[in-house]
């Protein structure tokens, strides 16, 4: 007699799709994707000309506080400034070159910013008060005549005040 053998039963394997992406899908996630690097291209572009714009405010004002300290340090018996030799008896234009906010030029070939300052000559009974006008401009090289006020450029910073001079 024979004995039956048991043998293991043998299960096929099932054959299982796998999940992909079709050509399709990428196709439209990648066009997806460059749009928005497009975007953010985009946008440096304008955040790098606002830093530039915001850097050339900060450095004019420094110009500007540092002028007006020398003016407003002045004596009454000093007929210039002692830092940049303004003389508040001048009814022209006075002209001073920048690089940068501490670096004098004595032309604008070099320069980045043009500091202008314009005497009025003291009105009425109180003739100590000296009315000024300070004007800081960039570039410096697109209007490089220094006799008259600039009138070409791209930024500037403008203060008008009158000095009390001690």
């Amino acid at each position: 007699m024979r004995v039956p053998v048991k043998t293991p039963s043998r299960k096929l394997p099932v054959r299982r799709r796998r999940s992909a992406f079709s050509l399709v899908e990428i196709t439209i996630a990648l066009a997806i994707a460059g749009f928005c690097l497009l975007a953010v291209v985009g946008l440096l572009q304008t955040g790098l000309t606002s830093e530039r714009d915001t850097l050339d405010r900060t450095v004019g004002t420094d110009i500007l506080s540092r002028i007006y300290q020398d003016l407003t340090g002045m004596q009454q018996t000093n007929t210039l400034s002692s830092e940049f030799k303004f003389d508040p008896e001048s009814t022209a234009v006075q002209t001073i070159w920048f690089a940068d906010a501490s670096t004098t030029n004595s032309t604008a070939a070099n320069s980045r910013y043009r500091a202008s300052v314009t005497f009025s000559p003291p009105t009425g009974s109180n003739r100590t008060a000296t009315p000024a006008r300070l004007l800081v401009t960039w570039p410096a090289a697109a209007d490089p005549a220094g006799s008259a006020l600039p009138s070409k450029y791209s930024g500037s910073i403008e203060v008008a005040t009158s000095l009390q001079r001690r």
